[in-house]
């Protein structure tokens, strides 16, 4: 969304773009026991509990999102501008454009940002222990 609603985007939308543009930057600027706390109600009003590892699961798809929506968008920015405009005046669809040209010349890029994002959400977990997530090494008991 962010790659396509920017100013020379395949639909530009500014209101979009910022408002996107804008709710990661905030998200992202958080510092993550900050916004552990400050996501209790909307943990609790979806798993019912504010700790353990289900609620965990809430808090990590928070804090990640915002650093992995960067990342892809800074991927996909890499992409040289000629391409798309060769497929469009080829008569690409926008969704032929995303999926033949864009992520297939962003692909290297892509795939490092997966590799940095998989590292950012391990780091994540070992901080989310501290609502009883377990981190890392824990182990997870089946009841009987």
């Amino acid at each position: 969304m962010l790659y396509m609603s920017k100013e020379d985007g395949l639909r530009p939308n500014k209101t979009l773009y910022t408002v996107l543009n804008g709710g990661i930057s905030i998200l992202r600027s958080f510092p993550f026991m900050i916004l552990m706390v400050s996501i209790i109600p909307l943990t609790r009003i979806i798993t019912g509990s504010s700790i353990g590892w289900v609620s965990a699961l809430v808090l990590l798809t928070v804090a990640s999102t915002p650093f992995m929506a960067r990342m892809f968008e800074n991927a996909i920015k890499e992409v040289n501008p000629a391409l798309v405009d060769a497929a469009k005046s080829f008569g690409a669809s926008d969704m032929q454009i995303i999926f033949r040209v864009v992520l297939v010349d962003a692909l290297t890029a892509l795939i490092t940002g997966c590799v940095l994002s998989i590292i950012h959400v391990l780091n994540l977990t070992t901080v989310a222990g501290a609502i009883g997530a377990g981190g890392l090494g824990a182990r997870l008991s089946v009841k009987q």
